[in-house]
């Protein structure tokens, strides 16, 4: 599956149909591109004390939903440090929303079913419980230097900027 792709279609296929916060990005791209091998970007100590984090956020939301999507019903967990809970939970209602206005708007009523669906299989986490790496899963918000499972650690891309 085309992330980019996947991206644009639950967000907005053009610049005029998507808001500016929502458009794919060259550091989302990056992250697509890299999919399976990437879950999701290794961040600075400083980064990571950044709350500008909505570009990332969404690219680890659209990596977990298109696992969702792919295939029969399947649980994908979105690891991401306790700080963040609030905060990403809030995030990731916001563009669910967003989502399924654009789906319902292109799509008709069906397809906003489905997302609803998908958007059920997401589990989110702030530790690390799984002692091995779980089949389906994203992430978002850790630091490069933090003490991660090597399954996470080894899966995430440095973060530009």
């Amino acid at each position: 599956m085309d992330r980019v792709k996947f991206h644009l279609g639950l967000f907005g296929r053009t610049p005029r149909t998507t808001v500016r916060a929502l458009r794919v990005t060259s550091q989302q791209r990056r992250l697509y591109k890299a999919f399976p091998n990437a879950r999701g970007f290794s961040l600075t100590s400083a980064q990571a004390r950044v709350w500008k984090n909505e570009e990332r956020l969404t690219a680890a939301l659209v990596v977990a939903l298109a696992q969702a999507w792919a295939g029969e019903s399947r649980e994908v967990f979105i690891y991401l440090p306790e700080h963040y809970r609030e905060w990403a939970m809030g995030q990731i209602k916001k563009r669910a929303q967003y989502a399924l206005a654009c789906q319902v708007a292109a799509n008709g009523p069906e397809s906003g079913a489905t997302l609803r669906e998908v958007i059920g299989q997401l589990s989110i986490h702030s530790g690390f419980g799984e002692v091995n790496e779980p089949a389906y899963w994203a992430a978002f918000g850790f630091c490069s230097e933090g003490a991660l499972p090597d399954w996470i650690g080894q899966r995430l891309i440095k973060a530009s900027g």
